[in-house]
């Protein structure tokens, strides 16, 4: 019975290890694609929701609202479902 313990003891360990290894991979890639976003970084993104809109639905429309803090994206699919997008 302990010895049971232990391994389930090692596998949670081990398979901790290897989930921080991956956040830990994956806050690499963020860090990375922070270091090299330029001046057509933001335009690249929202021209990313409007193609995630439209692979949604074809007929999607779509909302851009600048506001002094932040910008609102928000899509309509064809089955009138509203999904806003928005930080700050």
């Amino acid at each position: 019975m302990e010895e049971e313990m232990e391994f389930e003891s090692i596998e949670i360990i081990r398979n901790y290890l290897k989930q921080r290894q991956e956040l830990l991979a994956y806050c690499k890639k963020i860090n990375q694609g922070i270091e090299n976003l330029d001046e057509k970084s933001g335009e690249r993104a929202i021209w990313e929701l409007v193609q995630n809109a439209r692979d949604m639905d074809e007929n999607s429309r779509i909302r851009i609202e600048p506001k002094p803090d932040k910008i609102v994206f928000t899509s309509w699919q064809s089955r009138s479902t509203i999904h806003p997008l928005g930080s700050g």
